[in-house]
């Protein structure tokens, strides 16, 4: 694997969690829109999709591993 492989999959693995949770907070802005309900219900819908600092950690590593495992079974035979 080249140093340019190795980094570009080290920065997919950095952006893969940040996605992840950016996407994960549009779709559940998008569906309490017209929540008027009590404000102590406001932390459950944040605890779904809130992983913390482990969970991106794991999620960075499953983005790397992945990667890593696609780019040595698509890289062309020499």
């Amino acid at each position: 694997m080249t140093a340019r492989a190795w980094l570009l999959g080290a920065g997919i693995a950095v952006a893969f969690p940040a996605l992840v949770h950016l996407l994960l907070a549009a779709a559940s802005r998008m569906l309490s829109t017209n929540d008027t309900g009590d404000f102590a219900y406001h932390d459950t819908t944040f605890v779904v999709y809130h992983i913390g600092w482990a969970g991106s950690i794991a999620l960075g590593l499953v983005a790397f591993i992945l990667y890593t495992l696609m780019f040595v079974r698509l890289r062309p035979k020499k």
